[in-house]
């Protein structure tokens, strides 16, 4: 039974999910196909079978009720990103040093222990089976059966080793392309330590247990206090537009209590939220207060919107409001494949009610900032935001207690609010 419920999870994962984290089903593969080749290979391909397509006629039958046309999405995506003529290059290319650093960063010393896993847990498994003397003789068992154990080890390593070959080269990167690893890069980090005591022992008589014991604590106390540190740093320099969405409704508030605002349609009011160049850092649509009423009874409703800035890309639409599966089967316009700026997404800044902006020391026609403008624009709220190119790299990415602040450059991320008295909100 255990599997079938392999396979069928990483079909679920590949075809529901990212056709590419089938790369990880390879221990399952070479478990099944290599090592029990007699046993369990046609089990392999009849259960893979029942689950691949149950899982596809399950996906095209919820698409095609959706989006009106047979559609098989796995598919789509494997053909845009392999096979297109421009694929994801066009939204940015990075050299290898991008994973390294990401690497380093959330993992910090794991990455240091994760390449020994291999070596440490065969030798240690070698240990364990035999004699001291044995251990130096030039005869060894290399069958499957006395291996057999140890394989999973292997069989995870190289399927790390794989994501890495196959995402390291691809020119366009997202840190994100890597987490699926993650997990597996804890297993070999603590295959690594479990390993650590007897390789050491066996390497360098001269140290006891408790010694190598305790460098497996010191190596642990050093990846939680790094693992800390960086946590602390990014909640301190990055959590601050997360902060201004959860206030947004009560300032919604005050805004159209205080001012004469008028809508003519069934008595709600739309708010205008604007961002410009911080629109990839708009948390979540979950962050829009939406049905909220304030002392007048109108009902308001946040709308986000985009103001031009110097970025020249395709900027997210809006779903259509309606009812499903009307809605779904709507091809969207103003759409393209080629990451081509549309003009239409834009309002023209006087629309804005709120305006949510980065205070930087780099400004531009396009890229103003917007809280200098206090005729127009009234910060009501303000947080601190770490400018990262003027900040040390390494105060910048781990908090250290009283030597982090001063060795980096913040800015304040605001929340402004448009000043007005009237602000006409009916459709035409």
């Amino acid at each position: 039974m255990y599997q079938l419920l392999a396979i069928s999870f990483t079909a679920v994962s590949a075809l529901v999910s990212w056709p590419f984290a089938a790369i990880l089903g390879l221990p399952i593969v070479l478990e099944m196909l290599v090592v029990r080749p007699r046993e369990l290979a046609f089990t392999f391909c009849n259960y893979a079978l029942i689950a691949g397509s149950t899982i596809v006629i399950a996906l095209v039958t919820v698409d095609a009720y959706y989006f009106g046309k047979i559609v098989l999405a796995p598919l789509n995506i494997v053909l845009y990103n392999v096979f297109s003529s421009h694929g994801p290059n066009l939204y940015g290319i990075e050299d290898v040093k991008f994973y390294i650093k990401n690497l380093l960063l959330n993992w910090n010393v794991i990455i240091i222990l994760f390449p020994f896993s291999v070596p440490f847990a065969g030798l240690a498994y070698v240990l364990t089976r035999s004699s001291r003397q044995l251990v130096h003789c030039i005869a060894r068992e290399m069958s499957l059966v006395y291996w057999r154990r140890f394989l999973p080890v292997l069989f995870i390593f190289l399927s790390v080793m794989l994501w890495f070959a196959v995402f390291f080269l691809q020119p366009h990167k997202e840190e994100r392309f890597l987490f699926p690893v993650y997990p597996l890069l804890a297993v070999l980090a603590a295959v690594t330590l479990d390993a650590l005591p007897r390789v050491g022992i066996y390497l360098l008589d001269g140290r006891s247990r408790s010694f190598w014991q305790a460098c497996v604590i010191g190596w642990l106390m050093i990846f939680s206090v790094m693992s800390v540190s960086r946590s602390a740093a990014l909640y301190r320099n990055f959590f601050s537009p997360v902060e201004l969405y959860k206030v947004l409704d009560k300032h919604m508030l005050n805004y159209t209590n205080h001012n004469e605002l008028f809508s003519a349609e069934n008595n709600s009011m739309v708010i205008h939220i604007c961002i410009g160049k911080e629109w990839y850092r708009f948390p979540s649509s979950f962050f829009l207060p939406s049905g909220i009423k304030n002392k007048k009874n109108q009902v308001l409703v946040a709308e986000l919107n985009f103001i031009k800035s110097e970025f020249t890309g395709l900027l997210p639409k809006p779903y259509m409001k309606g009812f499903l599966p009307e809605v779904t089967r709507v091809i969207p316009t103003d759409m393209n494949d080629l990451n081509r700026e549309e003009i239409s997404r834009y309002i023209d800044i006087g629309q804005c009610d709120f305006l949510i902006d980065l205070e930087t020391l780099d400004t531009t026609v396009l890229e103003p900032n917007y809280a200098e403008q206090t005729n127009i624009w009234r910060s009501v709220v303000k947080k601190k935001f770490l400018l990262s190119s003027y900040s040390h790299p390494v105060y910048r990415s781990f908090y250290i207690p009283f030597i982090t602040g001063s060795n980096n450059v913040y800015g304040n991320y605001h929340l402004l609010e448009r000043i007005h008295n009237v602000h006409d909100n009916t459709k035409s």
